[in-house]
C-alpha cells in the first residue's frame, strides 16, 4: 500500500475512535488488569473476545459514536460465551 494511502486512512480512524496512542494506552491497560488479574501469561482463545471487546470500549470512550462498536461489542461477547463453554 502506498504511504500517503495509509496515512489518510489512520487520520479517518483517528477522527471516528480519537487519538491511538490514547486508545492503545488504555488497552494496554485493560489487557494487564486481565493478565494480572490471571496471574499467568496464558490467554484462553474466549478471551481474546474479551479483549477484543476492551479494544471496542476503549474505542467508545477516545473517540465518536459509531455503532458499529456497540454491534461488535455483542458478536464478540456472543462468540466469547460460545467458546468459553467449550473450554469449561
Amino acid at each position: 500500500m502506498k504511504k500517503q494511502f495509509i496515512e489518510n486512512l489512520v487520520e479517518k480512524r483517528g477522527e471516528l475512535y480519537g487519538d491511538a496512542c490514547r486508545n492503545f494506552a488504555l488497552e494496554a491497560e485493560f489487557i494487564n488488569a486481565i493478565l494480572n488479574h490471571k496471574q499467568i501469561k496464558k490467554i484462553e482463545n474466549y478471551e481474546i473476545a474479551i479483549i477484543m471487546i476492551l479494544h471496542k470500549i476503549s474505542r467508545i470512550l477516545t473517540g465518536k459514536y459509531h455503532k458499529d462498536n456497540w454491534v461488535d461489542i455483542a458478536g464478540y461477547a456472543n462468540l466469547g460465551e460460545k467458546l468459553q463453554k467449550k473450554v469449561k
